[in-house]
């Protein structure tokens, strides 16, 4: 199983139907439908590299080192709770939900926070590879 995180900037999806993630997790440049939740709720609710992005990172990091038991962000349209599993992403608004393991949602987490602190938003493509911190 080889997974890419994929960051970019928004694009048109036509007509109608508004604009693209900044971020993705592709199988074989294909979206993973197991991340779809996920990535949602981080392009939804992180906006920034220093706000939300730096903080939920160190959240993260809290909880998988141990010093914190688990975490939880309510943001704009998603709840996203951490422990050190497993993270659930829940939609307040009839979203619909999902969940990762946390080391492999702190490795995506590490990758779109590092796409949102470039200030040219250059494309990112890299393996999602989990590991703890």
């Amino acid at each position: 199983m080889s997974l890419v995180v994929q960051c970019h900037t928004r694009v048109p999806l036509g007509p109608g139907a508004g604009l693209s993630r900044q971020l993705d997790v592709l199988r074989d440049g294909v979206p993973a439908v197991e991340f779809e939740a996920v990535c949602e709720a981080l392009d939804c609710d992180v906006q920034s590299a220093t706000g939300g992005g730096g903080a939920l990172l160190a959240l993260t990091k809290q909880v998988l080192v141990g010093g914190a038991e688990h975490a939880e962000v309510d943001g704009n349209g998603w709840i996203i709770r951490v422990d050190n599993r497993v993270v659930k992403c829940s939609g307040l608004y009839g979203q619909g939900g999902g969940e990762i393991d946390t080391p492999l949602f702190h490795a995506l987490l590490e990758e779109y926070v590092a796409f949102l602190s470039d200030p040219q938003k250059r494309p990112r493509a890299l393996p999602l590879v989990s590991a703890r911190p």
